[in-house]
């Protein structure tokens, strides 16, 4: 069984949304791991969002360290519906780990 406790802040500065998030995951029969995170996201208009995120994971004992550095955009497609995307690359990777470049596209679903 896999659960995590983490905290996150968001706070609007003008037009800008920014979030911070950190958290403790705990793995059954594995070990646990630190998350930290930060996003900005800026509106460019009613249905389009522009992200950058730094995003880390650490293990329990912080001796190992995983960074990345993304950038996205949400799209609006319907009320329901929003199309998510983002690229980027490691900035720090596990100890004998390339450093990977990263993609992501996906659409959200809300109900």
């Amino acid at each position: 069984m896999n659960h995590g406790d983490d905290v996150q802040i968001a706070r609007r500065v003008g037009p800008v949304e920014l979030d911070f998030e950190s958290g403790h995951n705990f793995f059954e029969g594995s070990t646990d791991e630190w998350i930290y995170g930060f996003v900005a996201g800026w509106p460019i208009s009613d249905k389009l969002e522009l992200l950058a995120e730094l995003f880390g994971v650490a293990s329990r004992s912080f001796d190992t360290d995983e960074l990345a550095l993304n950038f996205g955009a949400r799209q609006k497609l319907t009320r329901n519906a929003t199309l998510l995307m983002a690229i980027g690359r490691d900035l720090q990777s596990a100890p004998g780990e390339q450093l990977q470049l990263i993609g992501y596209f996906g659409v959200q679903l809300s109900f």
